[in-house]
C-alpha cells in the first residue's frame, strides 16, 4: 500500500522525505470530532509505523487479534505487517503516526553518526512491546516538529524538525522499556465494575467520586489518566457499546435499546451513537443482521 499523503481539514501529514534525512517518510496527525470510515487491512514494505493515541480510543487489528488503545498508548507495527482497524471505524481522537524505513544495517540511519545510528537503530529493531503506556508526555515533543514544519521556511527549519523528530524517537524508546500495557488501580477497577453493573442508570461523577472515595477534582484527574477518558465520556462509551450489543442480538426497537442503557431519547442516543462508531443505531443493526425494522 502506497503510503498516505493527503491532508485534509481534520488531519495534517508531512512528507518528510522532503527533509533530505535518509529513512524518514511520513509524520501525521488527525484531530477527528467524529468516528470515520475503518482503516482497510494494509501494510508498509521495508517500514515501520509507531502510532501515538493522545486522546480518545482507537482499535487496531493484526490477524485475530485486537489491541485496544486509549489515550496516552502506543501502537507498533514492525515492517510488513499487515494492519488495520478490523471492523472498528476510526474513532474520534487525537492520534498521531510516524512512519519510517527500517534497514538491515544500521549504517547511515537518519543520518546519523555511526555508534549513534547503531543505538537508534537497535531500539527500533527490538521494540519490546507491540502496544504500551507513554502517558502524556509524548504529544508537547511530537508537537514541536509540526511546530517547526509550519514555521516560514529558512536554512534551519529542516534541522529544527530533525532534532524534534529525533527527540520524539528518543523518548519512544526510553517509554518501551514500561510495563506493555496500561494498569488500572484496585480504586478505579472498582469504579469501572460500578460502571458496568448500572450502566442503565444515571451516573454523575460526583456519584462516582464518592464510589472511589475520591474528591471530585481527584477523582476527575484520576479517572482520565487511567483509561483516558473524562468520567461521562466513559459511560456514554460503555453504554453505546452495550447498546451494539443489544442491536446485534435483539429485536428491540432503538428506542427501546436507547432506554435500556440509560438514554433519555431515541434522538439523543442515535447522535452519540453515530458520533462514536461512525453509522446510525439502524445502519449499525442492518449492517451485522439485516434487521430493517426501525427508522431511526
Amino acid at each position: 500500500m502506497e503510503l498516505d499523503l493527503n491532508s485534509t481539514p481534520e488531519r495534517t501529514i508531512l512528507d518528510l522525505t522532503g527533509l533530505g534525512i535518509p529513512h524518514l517518510r511520513v509524520l501525521g496527525r488527525y484531530r477527528y470530532l467524529r468516528a470515520h470510515p475503518p482503516l482497510a487491512d494494509h501494510t508498509h514494505l521495508g517500514m515501520m509505523e509507531i502510532s501515538y493515541l493522545a486522546r480518545g480510543t482507537q482499535n487496531y487489528w493484526m490477524g485475530g487479534d485486537c489491541y485496544r488503545m486509549t489515550g496516552g498508548d502506543l501502537f507498533v507495527t514492525f515492517p510488513d505487517e499487515p494492519h488495520s482497524t478490523g471492523p472498528d471505524p476510526e474513532h474520534c481522537g487525537l492520534m498521531y503516526w510516524f512512519v519510517l524505513e527500517l534497514p538491515a544495517t544500521p549504517e547511515g540511519f537518519m543520518g546519523m553518526p555511526s555508534s549513534i545510528a547503531k543505538a537508534y537503530w537497535e531500539g527500533l529493531r527490538h521494540f519490546p512491546h507491540r502496544h504500551c503506556c507513554a502517558g502524556p508526555g509524548l504529544q508537547p515533543v511530537v508537537d514541536r516538529v509540526f511546530k517547526a514544519a509550519e514555521a516560514p521556511d529558512g536554512p534551519l527549519r529542516g534541522a529544527k524538525m530533525h532534532l524534534a523528530l529525533l527527540e520524539y524517537l528518543h523518548e519512544i524508546l526510553a517509554l518501551s522499556q514500561r510495563a506493555p500495557v496500561r494498569a488500572v488501580s484496585g480504586v478505579m477497577a472498582h469504579v469501572l465494575e460500578h460502571i458496568n453493573l448500572k450502566i442503565d442508570e444515571q451516573l454523575p461523577v460526583e456519584a462516582l467520586a464518592r464510589e472511589s472515595g475520591l474528591s471530585v477534582p481527584r477523582f476527575k484527574a484520576r479517572f482520565r489518566a487511567e483509561t483516558g477518558f473524562p468520567p461521562a465520556e466513559f459511560v456514554l462509551r460503555r453504554r453505546i457499546e452495550r447498546a451494539s450489543q443489544l442491536l446485534a442480538s435483539s429485536e428491540r426497537s432503538v428506542l427501546e435499546v436507547a432506554l435500556q442503557v440509560g438514554f433519555s431519547s431515541s434522538q439523543y442516543f442515535a447522535s452519540a451513537f453515530r458520533r462514536i462508531t461512525g453509522m446510525t443505531p439502524t445502519a449499525f443493526r442492518e449492517k451485522l443482521t439485516g434487521f430493517t425494522t426501525d427508522l431511526v
